[in-house]
């Protein structure tokens, strides 16, 4: 719990309204909510975080809706409450970094070292250019790195997200480390 209510409230911003998704056992969508109330959305994370594969959130603040209830509600279909247009402003650049393996097989200590050690590289790299330090996580397989932006939700910061996640997947993904080149979704949920 203490790990969750130190990730909130520098992941989302006071009082924004996030998503906070959980999958069941097979990644389809099982519960999920729209929080304005960040204590809330710390209490129901850490209710189910152990109890299933991952507990999700929203990254980018959402527009406020009729829909925040800020509590969980059980879906009839997997599907996601945050849409496209809902998205108000980037505030991140996302990074994930994985160990290339099977699909549904966790990773070994190598692998998630392998992961860790680009993800070190890339954010050295860009320190570099003049980038800042990211938050740097574990997300379970292997590594993320967040960078903080500050961009519009609209098809150019979208266009700009994605060439940069597909110019760090050129140069660093390799035989063993894959860069995922997707997540550039304003809408992309992260593992919390």
């Amino acid at each position: 719990m203490a790990e969750v209510r130190r990730a909130v409230p520098t992941l989302l911003q006071p009082g924004a309204v996030a998503e906070l998704y959980l999958p069941d056992q097979s990644g389809a969508g099982l519960r999920a909510g729209l929080y304005d109330d960040a204590h809330v959305l710390v209490h129901d994370a850490t209710e189910w975080s152990g109890r299933l594969p991952a507990v999700f959130v929203s990254l980018n603040p959402l527009a406020p809706s009729a829909t925040v209830t800020n509590r969980l509600h059980e879906l009839i279909r997997p599907v996601r409450d945050c849409r496209r247009a809902e998205v108000v402003r980037r505030r991140w650049f996302p990074i994930d970094i994985d160990p290339r393996r099977p699909p549904n097989c966790s990773s070994t200590e190598q692998e998630h070292a392998a992961a860790f050690a680009t993800a070190n590289r890339i954010r050295e790299w860009l320190a570099g250019l003049g980038w800042p330090e990211p938050l740097i996580a574990d997300s379970g397989n292997g590594a993320h790195l967040l960078y903080r932006v500050n961009l519009p939700h609209d098809a150019a910061s979208t266009r700009l997200i994605e060439l940069g996640l597909a110019a760090l997947a050129l140069r660093f993904s390799d035989q063993r480390v894959e860069v995922d080149a997707s997540v550039g979704d304003g809408t992309r949920l992260w593992k919390l």
